[in-house]
This record gives structure tokens, sequence and C-alpha cells, in this order.
């Protein structure tokens, strides 16, 4: 009943595809700052290691490893964990091993599960000595003369940058076992991110349980929401509420979920409009607007309610 179907297409015509991020014209590619893939976690196919201090600095990264610690921290403030042990939160902890152990058809309850958790949690990142200038002994031996306190990143082969950071002094230590501890709010924890030019926050880098805070999930919890589902974004519902309230042959419409994309664009017609000439006018004009195209990964699906389906739960009406 009321089950929403896909627009024929336009006489004379191909059918179009109806999903809004495919419908992208090739010389208008995704710009900066749309969700990309994450950078794989360091040990993974095609990763650099963590960045390691060393001889010559650290092993990745043309410009050394991340900024002197007085100037990474700068925007963190003195930590409210003075009393804090170091263990991981048992709740959390179980949901990023539900995350780990999660099947295809359980990853979006599982990260549902798990993003509230992680946007209260407290964070371990790590802080390490990193060699800063070396000198040459009377025997012709290079000696460190002075060292800097960094938080080390991941880099990718692209260039693209993660931060590290912990559940526990457990997991720290897993990864780093010299690694110093700052214990920082979830959303401190971004702002050091940011600091570093970093898209991506890699929590328990070394297990047991991974998880990469990237894309539309890392911008939920920066914005104070606790879910990545487009639906409950306000910024991709008023783009799209915008772009209907354009077309005035649609009377109303919903955002359902989608296996296949990031939601599925459900509408309601006027009972004169040409359905297909609607849907082609929408899918063009969704696929051009800068937030939809920065904040989806996967595009909108289209489709049609049926004369009198029921319209509960819509978010837009005329």
């Amino acid at each position: 009943m009321g089950a929403p179907q896909r627009p024929p297409p336009a006489a004379g015509a191909t059918a179009p595809h109806l999903n809004a991020d495919r419908h992208r014209r090739p010389e208008n590619p995704r710009p900066r700052g749309a969700p990309q893939r994450p950078p794989p976690a360091a040990g993974a196919n095609g990763a650099a290691p963590e960045s390691e201090p060393g001889p010559t600095g650290p092993k990745t990264g043309p410009k050394g490893p991340s900024a002197r610690l007085d100037n990474v921290l700068k925007n963190i403030p003195t930590s409210d964990f003075s009393d804090d042990d170091g263990t991981a939160d048992p709740e959390l902890a179980a949901a990023l091993a539900a995350y780990a152990a999660r099947s295809q058809d359980q990853a979006a309850a599982s990260e549902a599960r798990l993003l509230p958790l992680l946007s209260r949690a407290r964070l371990l990142v790590p802080v390490v000595a990193v060699l800063g200038e070396v000198e040459t002994g009377p025997d012709g031996l290079q000696r460190e003369k002075t060292s800097d306190m960094a938080v080390p990143t991941l880099q990718a082969p692209d260039g693209r940058r993660a931060l590290p950071a912990f559940t526990s002094m457990e997991t720290l230590h897993r990864w780093r076992p010299d690694a110093r501890p700052v214990a920082v709010p979830m959303r401190q924890a971004l702002l050091a991110a940011a600091h570093e030019k970093a898209d991506t926050v890699v929590i328990d880098l070394a297990g047991p349980a991974t998880y990469q805070l990237t894309g539309a999930a890392l911008r939920a919890i920066a914005e104070g929401r606790e879910s990545s589902d487009p639906r409950e974004d306000p910024a991709v519902t008023d783009a799209v509420r915008a772009l209907l309230a354009a077309e005035p042959d649609v009377l109303a419409a919903r955002l359902d979920p989608s296996a296949e994309a990031d939601a599925t664009l459900a509408l309601g017609l006027a009972p004169e409009a040409a359905p297909a000439a609607v849907a082609q006018r929408l899918a063009e004009a969704l696929a051009a607007d800068e937030t939809l195209r920065s904040r989806l990964v996967r595009g909108l699906d289209l489709a049609l309610l049926p004369p009198g389906a029921d319209t509960a739960g819509a978010f837009f009406t005329r």
C-alpha cells in the first residue's frame, strides 16, 4: 500500500537513471569537502605507516611530523579527566566490537549505535617524541640535540591524512607503548584533526576493533548531531525542500531509507503532472546542488507515490 514507484521514462528517450549523484557531468567533479574513501589504516593494502620519528624525521609526509605539541593542542583546554584511569567505556568498547563484527546488512544499525557513544566519548590522543636537531660530535657521530613532542598522523598514498585516537591506555599501547596520552572529548579531538588537515579520525588503530570516523559521520559529530543519516541532516533536508518548492507539480515528498542510495526521495505529484519530465528536472537539480554534492555519497533515488498514497512523515507539502 502506498509503495513508491520509479517514474516512467520521457517519451522518445531512454529511461533516466534517477540517482542524483550519478547524474553529474564529468566536467563538474565533486568539490573539495565531499566525503571520500578514508585513508586505510596502517598495514592495510596501499597504506602508509604511521608517522614515526627517525634520524631524518618521520617516514611519511614531506612536511615532517605533526606540529609541535604546543601548536597541535592549543585548541584543547586543560583536561577535565584528571581522575581518568585510562580504561575504555564498556558500552563504547562493546559497540566498537559489534561494528567490527557486523555483517553487510547490519552496517547501518551498528554505526547508528556507535556514533552517539563516540560523540560523548573521552578519547586519548597520542603524543610522541620526535627528533628535532642533530649535532655531530668530535668523533663524527651524530647525536640528538633537541627533540619535540608531536601528535603523529597517518598518511595515505594520495596525501590524505588521519589522526589516530584511542579509547583506552590498553589500545593506545597496542599501537605504541611509548606514546603519551592526552585525554580529550571527541569534539576536541576533531579540532586536533582539523589542525592537522586530517579528514579522518582512526579509533583504536591497532585493535581489537578499529573504526574510521570520516565523511558524513565525522561531519555529523562535528556539527553536534549523533546520526550520519542524511535524512536527519538539516542541511540536506533544507536543500531538497528548496528544490521541491521550485517544482510546482510536486505536492508532497518523503525521504525514505534506501539500500542503494543515501535515501529515496518519494514524490507525490499533481494529477496533471508528467512524471518523467518532473523526475528528469528534479534529478538534474539534485545533481547540481552544491550542498547535496558535498554531503551525499551515493546520491538520492527518486520514486513516485501512487495517487492517494499516505503522505504521513512527509517533510515537504504544498
